[in-house]
């Protein structure tokens, strides 16, 4: 598991109900593949004859990773573990981030990471 005195701070727990894969530890990164798995399928999974399936109103929508050049090694090193657990990505680098993420402002980040 990632580190648990972190979690306090962590963007999972403070986000609005956001799903990611993309974290340290193949563990974790299965748990929440499983866990979007899950919802996406969710009707199916939670089927009860004559009765409306569940709508939890699930949206993937993705998120978008940027790392600066003192960053961008980590953002590498993690791809890699999360590529070995089929997690769907794609790297972007700034040039080609810069025309398809029209309302991020670009700074100084050096590559990004958009996962689905």
């Amino acid at each position: 598991m990632d580190l648990p005195l972190q979690y306090a701070k962590a963007s999972t727990v403070l986000s609005c109900g956001e799903l990611r894969q993309q974290f340290t530890l193949p563990e974790n990164i299965q748990m929440s593949m499983f866990c979007a798995e899950f919802l996406r399928n969710i009707k199916t999974h939670l089927a009860v004859p004559n009765c409306d399936a569940p709508d939890v109103q699930f949206t993937p929508c993705g998120y978008l990773f940027l790392a600066t050049e003192n960053g961008a090694e980590q953002l590498e090193e993690s791809a890699k573990l999360q590529r070995s657990v089929n997690v769907t990505f794609v790297i972007i680098d700034r040039s080609s981030a810069a025309v398809s993420i029209y309302v991020c402002y670009i700074g100084n980040f050096l590559s990004s990471k958009f996962c689905v």
